[in-house]
C-alpha cells in the first residue's frame, strides 16, 4: 500500500487490487494482467495522462462524486514528479515477489504445459482459494493458494505416509517412513548413498511390486528374472 501527497495538501492512500486493474484497462487503456509489461511500463514511467487517468481509476473509489479534473488538481510540482514513481510502486505491490535466486521459471517445455498467463490466472487461483478476488492484489492470491497448498498436503503426507508404512507388503524391520518425504512444500536434505541391499533397504516384494512382477526371484538368475518378468513357477 502507497501513500501519495498531492499538491492541495491531500493524502491518497494506492493499492491496486483486482477490481482496480479492472479499473485501469477500462480508464487509462493499460491492461496490467493481459498485456506484456514492457508495453505499459513506458506509458506508466513517461506519459503524464496515462499517470493521471491510472491513478485515478485507482482512487476512483474513494475520491466519492469528485470528478476526475478536481482530483487530479492537485498534481503540481514536486507532487507531478513524484506520481510516476508512486503508481510504478503501488503496480509492483500489485504482482507477486520475483522468485528467489537459483529458481527456475516455467518454460514453454515443462511437462505440465506452457505457464498460463492474463486473466484466467487471476481467477484459477481465486477458485483455488473459493475468494472473490475483486479486493485482492494478484500477490495476495498467490500467497493464499501457496497456504491451502500447504494446510492440504499436512493432511495429505500424513495419509500417504500412514498408508506406505502399515503396507503389508512392507518389510517389517524397515524405517517408518516420516509424512515430510511426501510433502512438496518440506525442504528436504538430500543423501548420497552408494547403493542398497536388497533384503534390508528394500524388499524383493516392494521391489518385484515397483517392476510389476508377480513371485520370487529364481536363485539362478535373478538378472533374467527382473528383465524378463519371469515368475517362479
Amino acid at each position: 500500500m502507497r501513500t501519495y501527497d498531492d499538491d492541495k495538501g491531500r493524502r491518497w492512500v494506492l493499492r491496486i487490487d483486482v477490481a482496480a486493474a479492472r479499473r485501469i484497462a477500462t480508464f487509462a487503456g493499460i491492461d496490467l494482467v493481459a498485456d506484456p509489461p514492457d508495453k505499459w511500463l513506458a506509458m506508466l514511467r513517461d506519459d503524464p495522462v496515462a499517470q493521471a487517468e491510472t491513478f485515478y481509476a485507482i482512487v476512483w473509489p474513494t475520491c466519492g462524486a469528485a470528478a476526475a479534473a478536481d482530483v487530479l488538481a492537485g498534481f503540481r510540482g514536486d507532487a507531478l514528479r513524484d506520481i510516476a514513481s508512486t503508481v510504478l510502486d503501488a503496480v509492483t505491490d500489485f504482482f507477486p515477489p520475483p522468485p528467489p535466486d537459483g529458481a527456475k521459471p516455467r518454460s514453454e517445455d515443462d511437462d505440465d504445459g506452457p505457464a498460463e498467463s492474463g486473466w484466467p490466472v487471476v481467477y484459477r487461483l481465486a477458485g483455488m482459494c473459493g475468494v472473490d478476488p475483486g479486493p485482492l492484489t494478484l500477490r495476495e492470491l498467490v500467497w493464499m493458494v501457496e497456504g491451502h497448498g500447504r494446510d492440504a498436503w499436512e493432511r495429505t503426507s500424513t495419509l500417504c505416509a500412514l498408508m506406505v508404512n502399515t503396507s503389508p507388503a512392507r518389510n517389517p524391520k524397515a524405517k517408518p517412513i516420516e509424512p515430510g518425504a511426501f510433502n512438496p512444500y518440506r525442504p528436504r536434505r538430500r543423501r548420497r548413498r552408494e547403493g542398497f541391499e536388497i533384503g534390508k533397504d528394500v524388499s524383493w516384494a516392494d521391489l518385484a511390486g515397483s517392476l510389476g512382477v508377480k513371485g520370487e526371484p529364481t536363485k539362478a538368475r535373478p538378472a533374467a528374472y527382473l528383465k524378463t518378468g519371469e515368475t517362479k513357477p
